[in-house]
Order: structure tokens, then sequence, then C-alpha cells
């Protein structure tokens, strides 16, 4: 190939695809081969602007690559007709979870979360199977499926590039209906549907906005005065609501709050000494005389203060994180019993945020990663595992579907998509987030 760059120092070929890697970490992919031009006529570059270590051409016109960063990736629909793929470059999580409580095992899952992972730098792939090596020579091998991962800006129509934003909630959205709410640093509040022009809602006063927080008909959020304030008027016919309506502190009195979270059954804050006080929502099957009522809750750990309480979208289960990283679950949350009855701890990560969806708990670590706990239900409150996943974050909320939103320590918003690899099917679509992928360390 009189055309081919001298640096080139990688080649890969399978399918009639051929791909290159120069010495530059460049990814290359050959064009125009055919019957009549075995050789093709011109290299094309394959995701501009990234670098990768190691490629390897996969089945069911897959390409697997190791990125400069030692992450695994793999792209769809490379073809001899479209030798560049499809341009969706997905990232593979390894499967590093742990089965079951606290134990030996929860242990180990514990020290793989804060060490330093050790970055792939080859991979292969056959008819049936999917190999990395990492830097310390130890080999990874899947014979299963998958989960890709890809994380989109989110852009609303009509605001600038440069906005920065500080709160998200997506809880309120299930299936195709219901809304995004999005706080900017600035205090700006917009409500955003996919696919439509953001609504920008008014401020409940002089004070900025610092958090908010949805569910199924019911929008909060906390000003910097430490006042709480609810959405008045949501429904089918106007999601955004009418107008804003301070919260009465009852009970609290003077007390500040910096966090709220609102349930379908109750309504939980977090003051600015860590205390957790609850209050049944106005959408609770309870009577209404109970309904204003705010009463303190008792803290899991008497040494540390509480910095986040969140309800889930059904209302029944509870999990909060406190100033040192640990995170914990209430117990017996129900209808008939909305504060529950005791905290347990739930082991395992160091957090600074977290979000419930149907059967998950998400959670971003203090060092940016991102995590969820999985199988959590009314009978297993406390989940089986943790998993983490690729990508960071330093906020993060989710849709009751597991449509994971965050915000990155920049301030920009990203909504993450999925895609299922199989290696001995056919690929499938997800529209929720995660798969039990199956590595092997040989």
């Amino acid at each position: 190939m009189a055309d081919s760059p001298t640096d080139l120092r990688y080649l890969a070929a399978g399918n009639g695809v051929l791909w290159a890697i120069t010495n530059h970490n460049v990814v290359l992919a050959r064009a125009g081969i055919s019957r009549h031009k075995p050789l093709g006529t011109n290299w094309d570059m394959v995701c501009p602007g990234q670098n990768f270590l190691h490629v390897a051409i996969g089945i069911r016109e897959t390409v697997w690559l190791i990125n400069v960063d030692g992450i695994a990736c793999f792209m769809n629909n490379v073809s001899l007709a479209q030798p560049t793929g499809d341009g969706h470059l997905w990232q593979s999580s390894l499967g590093q979870f742990v089965v079951h409580d606290s134990s030996l095992l929860e242990t180990l899952w514990t020290w793989s979360l804060t060490k330093k992972s050790e970055p792939l730098r080859s991979v292969s792939a056959s008819l049936n199977s999917v190999a990395v090596l990492n830097a310390a020579s130890c080999v990874l091998f899947s014979g299963g499926s998958m989960t890709g991962s890809a994380y989109r800006t989110v852009l609303p129509t009509g605001v600038a590039a440069s906005m920065m934003w500080k709160s998200i909630s997506a809880s309120s959205v299930f299936s195709a209906d219901g809304h995004i709410w999005m706080l900017q640093r600035s205090g700006e509040v917009f409500c955003l549907k996919n696919g439509e022009r953001p609504t920008v809602v008014e401020s409940p006063g002089r004070h900025q906005l610092t958090q908010i927080s949805s569910s199924l008909g019911s929008t909060w959020a906390v000003s910097s005065d430490g006042t709480i304030h609810e959405r008045k008027g949501i429904s089918d016919y106007c999601p955004i609501g009418t107008s804003w309506n301070l919260v009465s502190n009852g009970a609290l009195g003077a007390v500040k709050a910096r966090h709220v979270s609102c349930g379908l059954h109750s309504d939980w804050i977090v003051d600015e000494k860590g205390q957790a006080w609850i209050r049944l929502s106005q959408l609770s099957q309870m009577t209404s005389s109970a309904v204003s009522s705010w009463q303190g809750v008792e803290n899991p750990n008497p040494n540390s203060k509480l910095v986040q309480v969140v309800v889930g979208p059904g209302g029944w289960h509870v999990w909060a994180v406190d100033s040192t990283g640990c995170t914990y679950t209430r117990l017996d949350v129900g209808i008939e019993l909305p504060a529950g009855s005791c905290w347990q701890a739930v082991g395992g990560v160091n957090a600074s945020r977290l979000c419930i969806s149907n059967t998950k708990v998400w959670v971003c670590c203090t060092n940016g990663h991102i995590v969820y706990r999985n199988n959590v239900t009314p009978r297993n409150p406390t989940g089986d595992y943790w998993k983490r996943i690729p990508g960071s974050a330093s906020d993060l909320s989710v849709t009751p579907d597991d449509d994971l939103w965050l915000i990155d320590s920049d301030g920009y918003t990203f909504c993450r998509d999925t895609f299922l690899y199989q290696s001995t099917s056919t690929h499938a679509k997800l529209a929720s987030g995660g798969s039990l992928d199956t590595w092997v360390v040989v």
C-alpha cells in the first residue's frame, strides 16, 4: 500500500476489515476494500481526537480497542461496507462486583474500589470470547454479555454551552413521561423533557436555590438561606407547576435545611447540623392530620453527621450518606411505617452522593467513581453487591428505570446510554442501566 503512513505500528484484520494504529496512537481503517481492489483505496481516521493502544477485530461486526487510559472499548457495525463503524464507542466495565453482604468478599471489594486499578494494555477477540491483558500481566476473560457505557453531553436547546450546573433530579421521569429538573450554579431552574425546548422556572425568592428534588407529582427545592420550597400546581397538563410555596417549618423551628428528598409517601430533609427529619407527603395515603408534622429521625452514627437522605421512587426504600462517606438503608419502611424502624449500615464504598431507582442504589464515590447496589427490593433492602461502571461524577440522579444523569466536576451534565454486547447471541439495546458482566481472571 503505497499510501500507507510510515508510522504504523500495529495492524488488525478480519471479516474483510483492516484497522491500524500509528506510533501516535491514532486509529485508522482501510476504506475501499473489495474483490476488485483487495488493497483498498485510502485510510480513514477512526474516532478523531481519541488515542488508542491496541485493537482487535471481533465477531458480529464489532471491533475492540484499548484506549490510552487503559480502558476497554468496543464499536459496532464495522463492516466491509462501513469500515470505520457507526462512530459510537462504548466503554466496557470489567465486572468488578462482590456477592452478598459484609464478609471477606466485601472487604476485597472495598479494596478493589479504593486502589488504583491496573490499566489495560491489549485485547484479543475470538468467536465466543474476549480477553484483555493489564499492566500487571493479568489476563481477564469474558465469554458472556458485557455492558457498554457511553455518556452524551446534555445541552438544553437555547442554553449556552458554557452554562454550569449544580443539581439535577430525574426521579420524576417514568418511561417516556415526566421531566428532568436542572439547577444552574447561578440559581436558575430549568424543566426539561427529551426532544423539547426547556422551560425556565422562576425562582421562589431573592435567595438562590442550592438543591432540587423531584418525584411523581412533586418537586421540592432548598435555598441558600436554608428554607424549603414546594412547587405547586404540578399535573399532567402543567408538569412544571404554577408557583412555589414556602414549606412550613413546624417542629423544625429555626432549623436550616441543606438537603431535601420528596417521595411518594414521605419527604425527608437533612439540616445544617446533619440531623434527618421526615414529614408525611401530601401524596401519602395517611390521614391529612399528620401531613404537616415534621419528626426528627435518629442518626445512624452519633459520631458523624448526615449529608443526604434519599427516598426511592416507590417510597419504600430510604438511604443515607454521612460525613464519613458511609451509606445506610432504613429498614421496615412502608405505608404503615414511613419512617422505618432503624438504620442498617451498608459497607463497601466511600460515598459522597447517592440516588435511587426501582431496584438499584447509585452512588458517586468521593474519588468520582460511579457504582450501584444491585437487587435492592422491599424484601432485600440492603441489596446484594456493589458494582462499578465506567465514568466519573460529582453529582448524579437516576430515573426509576435506571437512566443515569450526572454532573461532572466542571459542572457539565451528561446522560448515560448503554448497549449490551453478547458474544454468543445477537446484540440487544438496553433501556435500563446494567447487566451482570462476566469477567474471569485467568
